[in-house]
């Protein structure tokens, strides 16, 4: 607890438009911004790593509850119900494992492994951005979801929210990758707005947990989720917009977002491998 006093007292107000430059990316990607928040926190304000991690659980409560009401009120919209409430079932019962699966798995192993999947994701991705290739069409009840895919969006859920803690990612890079893989016959529009509704469940216990145990910077949360709040809104309004420029934009960001951290993660697991064997 100590750590998480030593925190700043005060919080600048450029957290304002880099919190809403962190949501508008995250609205169009299907994320919570939680990647490039908690860098942000540690590197540039010098917070405890517990402290950095709890207050950008705010702003990805902002991103991903604002980008979802604003979903909602756009006549496309592109939530498809069935699939969020398979995802969003699986995602609850993921939460309960995580901890418990956290003391059994070597986080080497679900590094190297997460790095293969997120660079063959958006690789992918790119590739089908590059070809023309994607469908850009609303989600509610534009694709005809079997209950095979409810399935699979279950287990993706339980998968991802599982793997969360372990990976220090937040729900969203590892919903929106693992969707777009096992389902291509869902559009990424609905996979984008499906994964940011369940990152909202997520981050509302998220948010709960760290604000009774008192590691929230309430300064910083306040102006990081008031950026967030406005990014995301225009990020939602930018995705919908005739054309499906933006939309296909947030395609190319996740694409090289993913692999970013695919990248990251390999030299992260290459080098814990190195420090084991020294």
């Amino acid at each position: 607890m100590n750590e998480i006093l030593r925190e700043p007292k005060s919080a600048p107000l450029w957290l304002v438009p880099a919190g809403a430059a962190i949501s508008f990316v995250g609205a169009l990607c299907g994320i919570g911004g939680g990647l490039f928040v908690v860098p942000l926190l540690y590197y540039l304000r010098a917070f405890p790593m517990r402290s950095a991690v709890a207050t950008s659980v705010v702003h990805v409560l902002a991103t991903a509850g604002c980008a979802t009401a604003a979903e909602l009120f756009q006549q496309d919209h592109a939530l498809h119900y069935g699939l969020l409430a398979a995802l969003g079932a699986g995602a609850l019962l993921g939460a309960e494992l995580g901890y418990r699966i956290s003391k059994r798995i070597d986080a080497f192993w679900l590094k190297a492994f997460f790095a293969l999947v997120a660079l063959a994701a958006g690789a992918k991705i790119l590739y089908e951005v590059g070809a023309g290739r994607g469908v850009y069409g609303s989600g509610d009840g534009a694709e005809p979801v079997s209950t095979g895919m409810l399935a699979l969006a279950f287990a993706i859920g339980a998968a991802g929210a599982s793997l969360t803690p372990l990976l220090g990612l937040g729900g969203g890079l590892i919903f929106v990758p693992a969707l777009h893989l096992s389902l291509p016959d869902v559009d990424y529009n609905t996979i984008r707005a499906c994964s940011l509704a369940v990152v909202t469940i997520g981050a509302t216990r998220s948010a709960w947990l760290y604000w009774g145990e008192g590691a929230i910077h309430k300064r910083s949360a306040w102006w990081l989720g008031v950026g967030g709040a406005a990014g995301a809104a225009f990020g939602v309004l930018a995705v919908h917009q005739p054309g499906g420029a933006w939309l296909r934009g947030s395609r190319v960001a996740l694409g090289v977002i993913l692999v970013y951290v695919a990248v990251r993660f390999a030299l992260e697991a290459r080098a814990a491998r190195a420090a084991q064997r020294s």
